[in-house]
């Protein structure tokens, strides 16, 4: 009898320990960033995202850790997210506990942001008409031109990423046919484009170009240049 009791008293810590480490595993906090946004493949990372826009109210401060106030500091000038206002239009890339992971526009024409926001501050869109692909989008590394042809899309990708000495380019170029709001490079360099909200949204297979060059991102609309 008291082997019994002893046994299953193990069997119950055994148990008990096993659902404390789901518990912490299914806590774990995912990367808040614009670029391999899911490990397994750029297909899974461009169907994670989803559109949306700041809710109304204050200003909000993006922090790069949920629950820590950035606090800028004079040796790290960009150390913090630019605050953004109610009705800014961006992306959600993932959810975690009472917080939100988007991506955003950032500053100036180009820029762009990924940091997380209190998730009672974001309200999903609908997508927009997946045949408004034709112009420039850009972010702050790369570029895709869109032009129209005899009733396909042809996409043309330029990609830059400076070293610590010589900056390493990629590129890209196709023809396709939007399948709903999405397009795709297959082969060597793997490149999933999908139009999300008032952005496109790529992500690749880090094969498109030099050393750490990435077609990884949200990319802003150009309306000031012609593609």
């Amino acid at each position: 009898m008291r082997k019994s009791k002893a046994v299953t008293a193990i069997v119950a810590s055994v148990v008990a320990w096993v659902g404390a480490a789901s518990a912490e595993q299914e806590a774990v906090q995912p990367r808040c960033v614009a670029f391999n946004v899911a490990d397994s493949s750029p297909l899974a990372g461009v169907k994670l995202v989803s559109p949306g826009h700041i809710a109304p109210g204050a200003v909000v401060h993006p922090e790069f850790q949920p629950g820590q106030a950035c606090v800028p500091s004079r040796g790290e000038p960009n150390h913090c997210a630019s605050d953004v206002k109610a009705g800014t239009f961006g992306i959600l890339v993932h959810r975690f506990k009472s917080w939100a992971c988007v991506v955003l526009p950032g500053k100036g024409k180009i820029g762009t942001q990924a940091a997380w926001i209190p998730e009672s501050r974001w309200a999903a869109d609908q997508s927009v008409a997946s045949d408004s692909w034709v112009g420039t989008w850009q972010n702050d590394g790369a570029k895709i031109t869109v032009t129209s042809n005899e009733g396909h899309l042809h996409f043309v990708g330029n990609a830059i990423w400076q070293g610590p000495s010589d900056p390493h380019f990629g590129s890209f170029e196709f023809d396709a046919v939007p399948d709903g709001d999405m397009v795709s490079l297959v082969g060597g360099c793997e490149v999933r484009i999908r139009r999300v909200g008032a952005f496109l949204f790529a992500q690749d297979n880090q094969q498109c170009g030099g050393m750490n060059v990435s077609f990884d991102g949200l990319y802003r609309f150009r309306g000031d240049l012609k593609p």
